[in-house]
């Protein structure tokens, strides 16, 4: 068995210890502001940084749209599509409450992996469903197409060789 340097032990704590569920975790105690303040700005650079925003993309315009609103009784949904980049479109619905006023809270709500992506509407789960629930309750929800779902294929979901590609003609995707 291997062990990794001396020196990398001492700089990385994570190759000392195993964490499992029974490890304690005890949360920092931060005595002044201005500790608090420093530890928040580097949590958000780690997070930028880890998410590969750092550094932050140029802006460019959304072009967002809104087309085919549908109203109920007591909510609205319409179709959604913008640029997050140039040439790449983030699709799907925006849910919105009817018959209230705002401000609303906003709800991102992603699909998770089930085959019809944020159109699912099953036993086991509704995103619909939670959507509208959520409208009803006075949020406004964007339910967005992970790539390669419903309206985003611009870029395959294909996992080795295995995805919606492969589910759905170029018609099916179409509808």
């Amino acid at each position: 068995m291997t062990y990794p340097d001396w020196e990398a032990r001492q700089v990385d704590a994570r190759i000392n210890e195993s964490r499992h569920t029974d490890t304690v975790f005890e949360f920092s105690e931060y005595r002044t502001l201005e500790a608090w303040e420093r530890r928040a700005e580097y949590l958000r650079r780690h997070l930028l940084v880890s998410c590969g925003l750092w550094p932050m993309p140029e802006r460019t315009p959304l072009n967002a749209r809104l087309v085919d609103r549908i109203t109920h009784d007591d909510y609205s949904v319409e179709k959604v599509w913008f640029e997050s980049m140039p040439g790449l479109y983030v699709t799907g619905n925006l849910y919105r409450p009817v018959g209230k006023e705002g401000p609303f809270p906003g709800v991102l709500s992603p699909h998770g992996h089930w085959r019809e992506g944020r159109l699912a509407n099953e036993e086991a789960g509704s995103v619909p469903g939670r959507c509208i629930g959520l409208a009803r309750m006075g949020c406004v929800v964007l339910s967005y197409d992970m790539l390669g779902y419903n309206d985003s294929f611009q870029v395959s979901h294909a996992f080795q060789g295995e995805g919606l590609d492969e589910r759905y003609s170029p018609e099916e995707r179409m509808m």
